[in-house]
């Protein structure tokens, strides 16, 4: 409901925290697929600039998410800022 009013994907909590890391924190995959879908539907298939959520899950060394991320189009070419 909030991605379809408009919500940022970018806004960061007070500890800069954004909705991509707490998908990418959480134990259960099927939230970050599920935030990835909602992105990509209120986005039209645009990648995040800057540090993307496969950046995230990079640094966070989470193999798991990465392949996903990649498998739900990600591309692994992407640079950050």
């Amino acid at each position: 409901m909030l991605t379809d009013h408009g919500a940022d994907f970018e806004v960061r909590n007070k500890d800069g925290m954004s909705v991509w890391d707490f998908a990418i924190d959480a134990p259960d995959i099927e939230l970050l697929a599920m935030v990835v879908k909602c992105y990509q539907k209120t986005h039209r298939n645009k990648i995040p600039q800057g540090k993307t959520p496969l950046h995230i899950a990079a640094i966070k060394g989470d193999c798991q998410k990465i392949k996903l991320l990649i498998k739900l189009g990600f591309p692994s070419s992407l640079v950050d800022d």
